[in-house]
């Protein structure tokens, strides 16, 4: 029920959304792990994207339950 975000470098922020593009977590940090409640989520595709202070990632997470 959680997920696990983390980085070698500080996370600035992390942003998910739906596969629709809907916003669906907002988290701003000062951390190199994150960790997200999926509770209550539906099942599905969503678009993670972390921010670092040189990078952008993007990464895929796919919700089964």
């Amino acid at each position: 029920n959680n997920v696990t975000i983390s980085s070698a470098e500080t996370i600035n922020k992390i942003e998910i959304t739906d596969i629709t593009g809907k916003m669906v977590y907002h988290s701003i940090t000062q951390d190199t792990e994150n960790l997200v409640s999926l509770a209550g989520w539906e099942n599905g595709i969503y678009i993670v994207r972390i921010f670092t202070s040189n990078q952008v990632f993007l990464k895929k997470l796919h919700v089964q339950k």
